[in-house]
């Protein structure tokens, strides 16, 4: 069964909500950028970004989704592997809110949709590197969910 209207405009809430939060600085937004959208029953969270070999052209890439399950009244979370198959996200498969699906993204337990593996506050780090580890910045870098994908890096704040 489709979703109804009111789940939908809850769910362009919470993404938008999301998306406000975790969205890159405008400057670089046409390097890359993150967006959602809608397929039936599932919610997507994708970073956009050049085609390496045509700057005027871009490409969407999965890192979340998110599956609600009307018998059960729950949302699936899921990520993305390397063998480009989606897998439930163990630390909170399943979840009642689409609020709490974007919580749960957000805070990345395991690393598995943003790239970072801790739990404090963070900001947006100028500086560029090849290695999540260091300062931070923006590095091209391989990641579980997407290989050589183009990753957010990002430095405590203090």
């Amino acid at each position: 069964m489709a979703l109804s209207e009111f789940e939908i405009k809850k769910i362009e809430k919470a993404a938008n909500a999301f998306l406000n939060k975790r969205r890159p600085p405008v400057h670089i937004r046409n390097e890359l950028d993150i967006g959602w959208r809608l397929e039936k029953q599932s919610v997507y969270i994708y970073e956009t970004r050049p085609v390496w070999n045509s700057p005027n052209e871009y490409h969407d890439l999965d890192m979340a989704k998110a599956t609600f399950i009307r018998a059960q009244g729950k949302w699936k979370i899921f990520w993305m592997r390397q063998d480009l198959k989606w897998h439930g996200y163990e630390p909170n498969m399943y979840v009642k809110t689409i609020e709490q699906v974007f919580a749960v993204i957000d805070h990345d337990e395991y690393a598995c949709f943003l790239g970072k593996s801790h739990n404090k506050k963070i900001k947006f780090a100028r500086c560029a590197g090849w290695d999540a580890n260091t300062r931070g910045g923006f590095a091209i870098m391989p990641h579980v969910s997407a290989p050589l994908s183009l990753k957010l890096c990002f430095k405590e704040e203090i």
